[in-house]
Order: structure tokens, then C-alpha cells, then sequence
């Protein structure tokens, strides 16, 4: 089983969430982050079928450092920052 970095990113004026891996041009999106992590599977499958899986793995390089930070984000609201939320996500 591989893990990879999903990046989930708030959309704090519509709603909803983009998921991306930072390495591969693949985005999904959906109104919750599983919603959005289910898309981006369909992205990365497609992505592969494209290009085939050599070009994806070379394409991922492990983070050079990894940090987890605790923020609280109110959609909608312009004095909290946007924040960007790191999950692990088994394929």
C-alpha cells in the first residue's frame, strides 16, 4: 500500500475543498474532503492512463520536511488566514 501527501484546500467563499498531490497536475474537488479526495482519485487514474505509471512516480518526490500545524479556519471570514490542511490517503 502507498501513501501519499494530499494537499486539501478550503474554498472559504464558495464551499467545498480542491484535493491535489503537489507533484502530478491532477486536481479533484467535491463539498467535503473525502468528496474532493474520491475526485482527485478519477484525476490521478486518468493521469496515469495518459502518460502510464513510470512518468506519475517519477513525477513524486517525498517533502523535504513535514509539519503538522493545528489552524482554525472560518470559511467566509476575512480575518482568518486560509489554511491548507496535509492528510495521508491510501490507494
Amino acid at each position: 500500500m502507498e501513501l501519499l501527501t494530499v494537499e486539501l484546500i478550503p474554498d472559504p467563499e464558495v464551499g467545498g475543498y480542491t484535493a491535489r498531490v503537489p507533484d502530478i497536475p491532477a486536481y479533484g474537488e467535491g463539498e467535503t474532503e473525502e468528496d474532493a479526495i474520491a475526485d482527485l482519485k478519477h484525476a490521478l487514474r486518468a493521469y496515469i492512463d495518459a502518460f502510464g505509471l513510470d512518468e506519475a512516480a517519477a513525477r513524486l518526490n517525498p517533502p523535504s520536511s513535514l509539519r503538522q500545524h493545528d489552524c482554525t479556519c472560518t470559511p467566509g471570514d476575512p480575518s482568518t488566514p486560509t489554511c491548507v490542511a496535509n492528510s495521508s490517503a491510501t490507494w
